[in-house]
């Protein structure tokens, strides 16, 4: 074999072994960047912590669903997350990797996919809030995303 050939397929190896790692890091933890506040409550998260994706936040949706509140199942089979609040007179559906759920039977689209890693569903923060009427703000300089109830003049409709 030549030294050109040797070289050449050495380049090309590690040009293929550069993508992969690439390919298989997509997500971000964000868990010390991204400070998450709570009707003016810091929040500790023990898992789920935020990550982000494609300029998206993402939560996990059993440590969102406690923070605010409500119930979470989770349907392993059909890859189908229900969050629900404790009356079910509001319930959102989220198929897997579908950028689309439905809230109250309603069709709504996510800015981002719903998501699994670790064995853990990942929904973007904003949507999940915002389905069960919570007001979203997010300051870049601080990295701060702050959710607190909603005014009833203030709820978005699906």
């Amino acid at each position: 074999m030549s030294k050109k050939f040797v070289v050449g397929l050495v380049l090309l190896w590690i040009s293929l072994l550069m993508l992969l790692v690439y390919l298989t890091m997509p997500v971000k933890a964000c868990s010390e960047e991204i400070k998450v506040v709570y009707n003016n409550k810091a929040v500790k998260f023990t898992n789920g912590f935020p990550i982000t994706y494609k300029d998206r936040t993402f939560l996990g949706l059993r440590a969102t669903g406690e923070m605010l509140g409500l119930k979470v199942d989770w349907d392993k089979e059909n890859q189908v997350a229900w969050v629900y609040n404790s009356d079910r007179s509001n319930v959102v559906r989220i198929q897997m990797k579908q950028g689309q759920a439905y809230v109250n039977d309603e069709l709504a689209y996510l800015s981002a996919p719903a998501m699994i890693i670790d064995n853990r569903v990942f929904v973007p923060v904003r949507f999940i809030a915002e389905a069960f009427h919570k007001k979203v703000t997010y300051v870049a300089s601080t990295r701060i995303i702050t959710i607190k109830e909603a005014d009833l003049g203030e709820q978005e409709l699906f």
